[in-house]
């Protein structure tokens, strides 16, 4: 309905397309309106010049049609017109997309336009535009949802014809979707006794079972005269003797819930590896897995040994240079496991993975997470064990930077390493690092991201009686050793930042320089918690009102409990001074109503706020130090002996297993020229 204020209103409606049942149908659409005036009283009758215009948009666009001028006629305010008729251009739209009619009466064009309805678009029965897809639907009975009947009786002709020109396509496709029952995706029938259910020209190919209900009549039955090569496989012949070969690289695809390649190895003693990859290239993969799917629990490569000398996965990568990997796995799924090894012997020394590099500049294991968001981890490691940890790594080199472990991550909310021991009770590490270079680092951690909360290292611990979430020892009886050493070099940072009390037997220094160098200021200490503030002021007549730092105030609790405290020393003569109290300041006044203008310095000390109550606490953490009491350093000096010979031990059994690894370590696979 038209609302426009005009000198005409129009009420339109699009009736339909002329459409018979034929090939070449006529293109006309019937349009039919009423026209009254701006009242709704119709217009008097006769002809009026109007003009049709379809649009692309229901306003601006493009027109796409116009059949020019006409000359309508108009009884009773109702016209009827067929758009595209003798006279008209040819109304060749595909209506594959929505239109809309404007109309012009003596020019003046009417707004709103009108939207062409389902009707409109019944010019696609006449020739279905690209992308078209057809379908039918039954819900019983035995008919055909799309049925094509061809009834001429002589010369080649089709019910149903398709062609595909896609390189992968298919000129007819049939999908049985029915989960049981006799169904079939393509079913022909002949009623000829001479002639084809089916019929192909060219090669037919049975990807499932062959079943032939009947006597099989084909020519050639007999010797094979062909052998052609399919996946995986070179050579073949038409003629003579054939022979097949495995092709390089193999690449085998299927879909099925078994492993496509399957690698095997019975023995229960020794380095039996399932699988075995080498590769010789400066930037190959001894082994490259990858699992695609983006949900679930998958695994890029997945290796298990239940030998008590076995390996998950053993991946060799025998070039000494380049960027190589004996193991190289990748996931994509949110679930899933770059590389999961898992060495199920519970006795033995075994390895879910076992990783060993010979490179000057090599790793025995790099992990890297590359996100830049979430909680991510380079490498986490878990033990569940009363003496087991984490992760432990070991760099047995006596010189050089070496690291123990060397982590990072570049996530703003990552860890460059996260270590869970999850044992409620025992000697257990979440993370433990040992180095025997003189230059070596235990454990190296290293946040590389720019901004957000990171940590170089980061250590927890659940424990409510004597739980460290880092705990740092320096074993050496003598030298300057420190059990836990933290540098900033930003001139903003800290080097040590902490959150809670801080508490020690030691001393708490400031280094300073000095002609003597290096000297240490020591701290003061109190039986309770104050802060304090020092300034200037002077007396003007006698009288002088010091209001104190408002900032300093916020910190501090000040009030009838707890009240300022406030020391005063004069700077020039006067008969002396008292001092009154408030909340936020205080009155320095002259003794005996002096009158005096002297200078003063005051010292003022408030109780810390949120600790006004405590005093001379009860320091349990204290309870095991040994610097408060001695008897404990004989039981702390057997506990490092105990700790020191388990490290000792550990090592041995690791120079053991690593030397014996490398007499039974299997020859690399060397391949030939012609193989490759």
């Amino acid at each position: 309905m038209r609302t426009r204020v005009s000198p005409f209103v129009v009420f339109s409606i699009v009736i339909g397309l002329v459409f018979p049942v034929i090939a070449d149908i006529p293109q006309v659409m019937t349009y039919q309106g009423k026209v009254t005036d701006s009242g709704g009283t119709p217009v008097v009758d006769g002809g009026y010049t109007m003009t049709f215009d379809v649009y692309d948009a229901a306003s601006g666009g493009t027109s796409l049609w116009s059949s020019g001028a006409l000359t309508v006629m108009v009884s009773g305010g109702v016209f009827s017109v067929l758009l595209g008729d003798t006279g008209q251009p040819a109304l060749s739209l595909d209506f594959a997309s929505d239109y809309w009619v404007e109309v012009d009466i003596a020019g003046d064009a009417q707004t709103p336009r009108v939207r062409l309805g389902s009707v409109g678009y019944a010019y696609m029965a006449s020739g279905l535009v690209a992308g078209t897809e057809v379908s039918g639907s039954v819900t019983s009975g035995t008919s055909a949802a799309i049925r094509g009947t061809n009834t001429a009786t002589t010369g080649t002709r089709y019910g149903l014809h398709g062609r595909s020109y896609s390189t992968s396509g298919r000129g007819v496709y049939g999908e049985a979707a029915a989960l049981s029952g006799t169904t079939y995706g393509v079913y022909g029938a002949a009623a000829s006794t001479t002639g084809y259910a089916g019929y192909f020209q060219g090669n037919a190919r049975v990807t499932g079972n062959l079943t032939v209900d009947g006597a099989l009549a084909a020519s050639g039955i007999g010797d094979i005269t062909a052998i052609i090569a399919g996946t995986g496989l070179i050579g073949g012949a038409t003629s003579g003797d054939a022979t097949l070969h495995v092709a390089v690289p193999l690449a085998l695809t299927a879909s099925n819930a078994n492993a496509i390649v399957s690698g095997t190895n019975s023995g229960a003693t020794g380095a039996s590896p399932g699988v075995q990859g080498t590769s010789a290239s400066t930037d190959g993969r001894g082994l490259y897995g990858v699992a695609f799917a983006t949900s679930g629990n998958t695994y890029g490569v997945r290796g298990e040994s239940a030998s008590t000398w076995g390996v998950g996965v053993h991946g060799l990568a025998s070039a000494t240079s380049g960027t190589t990997c004996g193991v190289r796995g990748e996931s994509a799924s949110t679930w899933g496991r770059g590389v999961h090894g898992l060495a199920t012997a519970a006795t033995g020394t075994t390895y879910g993975g076992y990783f060993r590099s010979d490179a000057d500049d090599g790793y025995g294991v790099y992990s890297l997470a590359s996100a830049t968001s979430g909680i991510t981890y380079g490498v986490r490691g878990e033990s569940s064990s009363t003496a087991g940890r984490g992760v432990s790594g070991s760099a047995s080199a006596t010189s050089g930077i070496t690291y123990g472990g060397d982590f990072g991550s570049a996530s703003t909310a990552g860890r460059g390493v996260f270590g869970l021991a999850t044992a409620a009770t025992g000697t257990t590490y979440g993370v433990y690092g040992r180095s025997s270079s003189t230059a070596g680092r235990g454990v190296y951690g290293l946040a590389t991201a720019s901004t957000g909360t990171t940590h170089g290292v980061y250590g927890e611990s659940a424990s409510s009686g004597w739980g460290f979430g880092v705990y740092g020892v320096a074993v050496a009886t003598t030298g300057l050793t420190c059990g836990v050493f933290g540098k900033t070099n930003s001139a903003d940072g800290y080097g040590m930042y902490y959150q809670g009390g801080l508490a020690g037997t030691g001393t708490k220094s400031c280094v300073v320089k000095t002609s003597k160098g290096p000297t240490l200021m020591y701290c003061q200490e109190s039986p309770e918690n104050w802060f304090e503030d020092v300034g200037r002021g002077r007396l003007v007549g006698g009288f002088a009102h010091v209001e104190l730092d408002p900032v300093f105030v916020e910190t501090v609790t000040i009030d009838e409990v707890h009240p300022m405290e406030v020391f005063v020393q004069l700077r020039d003569d006067c008969r002396g001074v008292f001092v009154k109290a408030g909340m936020t300041g205080f009155d320095v006044r002259e003794l005996q109503s002096g009158t005096s203008d002297a200078e003063f310095s005051y010292r003022v000390m408030a109780k810390r706020k949120g600790f006004e109550s405590k005093r001379l606490d009860y320091c349990a953490a204290a309870e095991r130090d040994s610097y408060l009491f001695p008897e404990l350093r004989e039981q702390e000096r057997r506990e490092m002996e105990e700790e020191r010979a388990r490290h000792e031990e550990e090592r041995t059994r690791m120079e053991e297993k690593r030397a014996r690894m490398e007499r039974e370590r299997p020859e690399p696979i060397r391949v030939s020229e012609a193989g490759r």
